[in-house]
């Protein structure tokens, strides 16, 4: 009986042990993916942050364009990301008409579109995507990687800081024909 008694005890010895290791490398894992959590939701409330230096080099052969830096003034850091871009592009001497970056109004859209026109967000109305930055030109959309506003695209996915970045390209029928807009709306939820 002794014999079955110490069987028993080594049994339930060696399933306690085992169960506590299952059991901390569980602890280990969720204090991982907790820790990973908490860096990932610090870094979405912080500001998008723009390396000028990132810019500058990604631009640098492209000859000066006329350009304007629009913002949505719903996101959070929007003004803030829309003011580096405008004082980064002008230092390189890419020329504008503002005197800084301002925020988006809605348009009135195509005549036959007026009436849902105003539903879209105004990062949409003025041509770009309804998150992230946006470079738009009168048109039409171009695929070639060397035209100016597709290097400028590029530029801006590449020295944009942000856990998640989108950079969009889109088109306004109503913009003067050779400027290039930037918009930089909100953070992709």
């Amino acid at each position: 009986m002794a014999g079955v008694k110490e069987s028993y005890w080594e049994k339930d010895r060696t399933e306690s042990a085992e169960r506590i290791a299952d059991l901390t490398t569980q602890g280990d894992i969720a204090r991982k993916e907790t820790a990973q959590a908490k860096l990932e939701l610090q870094q979405l409330r912080f500001p998008r942050r723009l390396d000028f230096e990132k810019l500058k080099a990604a631009i640098q052969g492209v000859p000066p364009q006329f350009f304007e830096v629009l913002y949505d003034q719903s996101a959070a850091d929007g003004s803030g990301l829309a003011f580096n871009i405008f004082v980064a592009l002008a230092s390189i001497g890419w020329r504008t008409d503002q005197k800084l970056p301002a925020p988006l109004t809605p348009q009135q859209g195509p005549a036959d579109l007026r009436d849902v026109y105003q539903l879209l967000p105004l990062t949409q109305q003025a041509g770009g995507s309804a998150w992230g930055v946006s470079v738009v030109t009168k048109g039409p959309i171009s695929e070639d990687p060397k035209v100016p506003e597709r290097i400028l695209g590029t530029a801006l996915l590449e020295s944009v800081a942000s856990p998640i970045q989108m950079v969009g390209g889109g088109k306004d029928d109503t913009m003067p024909a050779g400027k290039i807009r930037v918009i930089v709306g909100p953070k992709l939820p």
